[in-house]
């Protein structure tokens, strides 16, 4: 049920009967936009006892719903091997609104973020915060910004790496994948030292990846030699061989209201998998 928006800042909501739900007696997997998710659904829910897997789309969040984290827990209490997953999608919406959308009752297995100017460090901060004990997997897809087509800098502007610090304290983090976000290269050695080899999927683009704190040189600019020594750095760590991804990240074209962005994940399929 779960949808990709055109214009995630006007769209219609369809009308769905979510009480039909309750004649699936074996349903294990949903997928659903985050517009439908109220108290009454989740318990609903959580009447069978056998969700295993929720997806979450979210586009704009209205400023009127509310979910008790209450019904978080019962949800959980009654599906205990539930995991979720919780997507922005071009998400448009201030850090306070999805602050309060991610609650911490949801036993939170994913979190992806899609060209969204919602996402800032500070979302980070809250995985490790609240969900160190469930958290496998962080998706982080931006475009580069300016004219230059430069990372944004989200995280090199921290004395203290969010990344880094989400390494270390989400145990079970198996997946990070960084596109469009600067990384400083020794920041990149410490998450694979932290995570080693249970970090099984480690996806960073070289045009991301800068020599130092301070903003460039990138690794897409540095000789083959330079490249190789931190791919060999970060291999010993996750004791495979790892490389730098080739694929270069995407540049933001959108001109005056024009805000769709269907094309850019469909071209993008190598980094926007749900």
């Amino acid at each position: 049920l779960a949808s990709v928006k055109e214009d995630p800042d006007h769209y219609p909501i369809p009308e769905v009967h979510l009480w039909h739900l309750h004649q699936f007696e074996c349903l294990t997997a949903l997928s659903i936009d985050y517009d439908y998710v109220c108290d009454q659904f989740l318990l609903l829910l959580s009447e069978r006892g056998v969700l295993s897997k929720l997806v979450l789309h979210v586009h704009g969040l209205d400023d009127q719903q509310t979910v008790c984290e209450g019904s978080w827990i019962e949800l959980g209490r009654r599906c205990p091997k539930l995991r979720v997953t919780v997507t922005l999608l071009h998400t448009c919406e201030p850090w306070s609104a999805i602050k309060s959308l991610l609650c911490a009752a949801i036993p939170l297995a994913r979190f992806q973020s899609y060209f969204s100017d919602g996402f800032r460090s500070d979302v980070l901060d809250l995985l490790s915060a609240q969900y160190a004990d469930t958290v496998e997997a962080v998706v982080v897809v931006s475009s580069l910004s300016g004219s230059e087509g430069i990372p944004q800098r989200t995280f090199a502007v921290r004395a203290e790496s969010p990344v880094v610090m989400l390494a270390w304290r989400c145990h079970r983090l198996s997946s990070l994948k960084l596109v469009g976000h600067e990384i400083a290269d020794m920041d990149l050695i410490a998450v694979a030292r932290l995570r080693g080899p249970q970090l099984k999927e480690l996806v960073i683009p070289a045009d991301c990846v800068s020599g130092s704190s301070g903003g460039g040189p990138y690794y897409s600019e540095l000789r083959p030699t330079d490249v190789k020594h931190l791919e060999t750095e970060v291999s010993l760590s996750l004791q495979r061989t790892w490389a730098l991804a080739t694929l270069q990240s995407p540049v933001q074209d959108e001109v005056g209201d024009v805000r769709s962005y269907m094309r850019s994940l469909q071209e993008l399929q190598g980094y926007a998998r749900t």
